[in-house]
């Protein structure tokens, strides 16, 4: 990073992602695992994640490509068929919040809780549309996903899928939490996700397991 080459400190780092309200996050499809590209609103790559299996090693998001510094990262606690518990970490390994799929409410509309270190809850994620859902699920599966951020019943962001041939890539934009209630580095890893996990139901649920 051009930053980092300046002098700029991992905790400057750190702190211009709990500043931001905008991101771009690109998962590279042409490689093993799960790779992640973090962008800001300006464009300029922040972060770099990636694991060759997420659901048993969790994901690590360092400063850059290099993964020389650690900045955040993403365990699972736990995985079912119907549900599942991430546990969000700071680069010392404290915890920052925990990321809950909805499980029997998921299997018509997608929904994740949002929950602070305590494991109370701070927000939800939920996709959009209750009929746009339903009609991916069981007949056009292209159709851009997109969810709502909710916090005390009001919408403050939202996370949408961006068409692109060669990758997938989403925005993250939260737009009315200006005093910052909901650490950004949760909301990240709800985007990541919410594209790692969700696939991994969606291809569940097109085989018709569930």
């Amino acid at each position: 990073m051009a930053e980092k080459e300046r002098g700029t400190t991992d905790s400057d780092v750190i702190e211009a992602i709990l500043d931001e309200n905008e991101f771009i996050i690109d998962q590279k499809l042409i490689s093993l695992g799960n790779k992640y590209i973090i962008k800001n609103e300006e464009r300029d790559r922040i972060a770099y994640c990636e694991s060759e299996s997420f659901f048993k090693e969790g994901l690590t998001v360092y400063n850059d490509e290099s993964k020389e510094k650690e900045l955040f990262s993403i365990k699972q606690v736990s995985l079912t068929k119907f549900t599942g518990l991430f546990e969000v970490l700071d680069h010392e390994e404290s915890v920052v919040g925990y990321l809950r799929r909805k499980g029997v409410k998921s299997l018509v509309r997608d929904e994740w809780s949002i929950l602070d270190q305590e494991k109370n809850k701070i927000g939800t994620a939920r996709s959009d549309y209750l009929l746009k859902d339903l009609a991916r699920k069981r007949y056009v599966r292209k159709i851009p996903y997109r969810y709502e951020i909710i916090q005390q019943g009001k919408k403050i962001g939202v996370y949408k899928q961006r068409f692109n041939l060669l990758k997938r890539s989403y925005k993250l934009q939260i737009k009315k939490d200006t005093e910052q209630n909901i650490d950004r580095r949760l909301l990240l890893s709800l985007s990541i996700c919410l594209d790692a996990v969700e696939e991994k139901y969606r291809k569940l649920k097109y085989r018709k397991v569930f």
